[in-house]
């Protein structure tokens, strides 16, 4: 019984350790990847959330007490006074993120904040009105920071004035489109370049490593039928079948989108695209997608089985993850030559698109540069279709 089972054993170890191909994407690879994507993705948060240090905000105040100008600098932050009668201009600014806070104070703030008795005379207290924009990412972490900064001064005079309580006030004056804008472009693109990889990752290992297994693919290639065609159908008919995948996800992503939020988020509406917006989309899925199964099919080539196929698929699936995270994280504007790397074009490009700041000359250089990788693919795959070595292992 034991050396039978120790028989088993060795023979199992035997087929895993000395089969490199499968000890590589099985052990080595995963763990490789993930260390490289969490790395990767924890120094792209600490960039992220940190403040750009040369950013100079653009404040402007109402009526600026004396207690104003001290907290203010003691933030060091400059901004500029002035008139009631430009409070309407700057709000329509900050709509356009052309201004960052705009704060009111009452006249005779401090006199009033120093002379208010909430018990004694029943009414309201003093109330600074602050403006900001949530989807610019400078305004929401000012606003944040000098309301917090009040918070604690209001602590130290037992409840003298409020910030920002008047609840028919919209003091948040982002606009839908600047919403939507924000939460699509910083979710949308990771999701859909993980659903187009899952939709080719799905179809791609059956379609030739499936074959080779199967034994078919043999039979295939001693017609003939070039193998160079072979390659190309392949490519092209799991294309389709990985593009109507996509657009499938690409629907469930937008329409689910503001349901997911609920209702931190009740303005999300994918209303506020173009028509514009709509084809650059879906151009660039269709290019991503032709990318992306000539990688997959590359790799089904290679493989013995669709078994093997799927675990080297597995750490492409992760590494697309890591570049859409990182697409969604980058911001500023992006060199043109960023647009021919692979993927990562197209996931910075669906960032652009669902945030509204690309240009037309993006979108071509992506697609061309989508387009031109697949043709190299398919010229590798036509080398490997040309190997007896690669085609018929078993």
């Amino acid at each position: 019984m034991r050396s039978e089972l120790l028989t088993i054993i060795k023979k199992e170890f035997r087929r895993f350790f000395g089969d490199k191909r499968l000890f590589l994407s099985t052990v080595i690879l995963p763990g490789l990847i993930i260390f490289v994507m969490y790395t990767l993705i924890g120094q792209l948060m600490e960039d992220f959330m940190a403040p750009d240090k040369t950013y100079k905000p653009e404040v402007y105040v109402v009526n600026e007490p004396e207690s104003g100008k001290t907290i203010l600098n003691s933030l060091k932050i400059t901004y500029h006074k002035t008139e009631t009668s430009k409070v309407e201009s700057i709000k329509r600014k900050i709509e356009d993120q052309k201004v960052d806070m705009l704060l009111v104070f009452p006249e005779h703030f401090d006199e009033d904040v120093l002379a208010y008795d909430a018990i004694a005379s029943g009414e309201k207290a003093p109330e600074i009105a602050i403006y900001y924009n949530s989807a610019a990412k400078e305004s929401e972490a000012l606003f944040q920071t000098v309301t917090a900064a009040y918070d604690a001064y209001e602590t130290t005079m037992s409840n003298k004035f409020d910030v920002n309580a008047d609840t028919d006030v919209k003091f948040d004056l982002a606009t839908e489109a600047d919403t939507t804008a924000k939460v699509f472009s910083m979710m949308v693109p990771m999701l859909l370049i993980m659903m187009l990889m899952s939709g080719c990752m799905a179809v791609a290992p059956e379609a030739i490593a499936g074959e080779k297994e199967r034994g078919t693919m043999a039979t295939l290639l001693v017609t003939p039928v070039k193998r160079s065609s072979i390659a190309l159908g392949k490519v092209i008919s799991l294309s389709v079948f990985a593009l109507l995948s996509g657009v499938s996800s690409t629907m469930g992503v937008l329409l689910s989108l503001p349901k997911l939020m609920g209702d931190s988020e009740k303005n999300l509406s994918a209303n506020v695209y173009t028509v514009t917006d709509y084809v650059a989309l879906s151009v660039t899925v269709l290019a991503t997608v032709l990318c992306i199964i000539s990688i997959f099919s590359i790799v089904s080539t290679f493989a013995k089985s669709i078994k093997e196929a799927g675990s080297y698929a597995s750490p492409i699936m992760l590494v697309g993850t890591v570049v859409a995270v990182v697409s969604s994280m980058s911001e500023g504007k992006h060199a043109l030559s960023l647009f021919t790397i692979p993927i990562y074009n197209s996931a910075m490009l669906f960032s652009g698109i669902f945030s509204m700041k690309y240009t037309m000359t993006q979108v071509g250089v992506t697609v061309l540069s989508n387009l031109v990788f697949m043709v190299v693919c398919v010229f590798i795959m036509t080398r490997m279709f040309n190997s007896e070595k690669i085609m018929f292992s078993r």
